[in-house]
């Protein structure tokens, strides 16, 4: 299982995105092939999909497994010219944070977690 917690779900152009998860594996002696935090945005409704990551962290499968059901703390840039959220009649841009940790093995299997996030302008004050 994993518990993702961020310090805010909204969240303005070129600031970070900081947050932690934890790792609680079901089976103890299952070790990741690979784990990552990323923030993506996505596209939903008429049309065709669209999906972009922009930024990544991976995490060593060694220091998830040394470290695990402690806090994972991260922090994810989104870019100044990303797109920000939308949600329209036709068409919705929506932003997630996603963690994801796979395991050796013939489908790859994974554990992932994710949360949504609104990207809004900078405003100066």
């Amino acid at each position: 299982m994993i518990d993702l917690q961020l310090e805010q779900s909204q969240i303005a152009l070129s600031y970070p995105i900081v947050g932690e998860f934890t790792w609680q594996p079901d089976n103890p002696d299952k070790a990741p092939k690979s784990a990552e935090v990323f923030v993506a945005w996505m596209t939903a409704g008429r049309g065709s999909r669209d999906r972009q990551i922009v930024a990544t962290q991976p995490i060593k499968p060694e220091r998830l497994l040394k470290y695990r059901q402690r806090p994972f703390e991260f922090s994810l840039d989104i870019p100044n010219d990303a797109p920000l959220t939308y949600n329209g009649h036709l068409f919705r841009l929506m932003w997630e944070v996603k963690v994801q940790i796979v395991f050796p093995g013939l489908f790859r299997p994974k554990e992932t977690t994710s949360q949504l996030i609104e990207v809004v302008a900078h405003h100066d004050g």
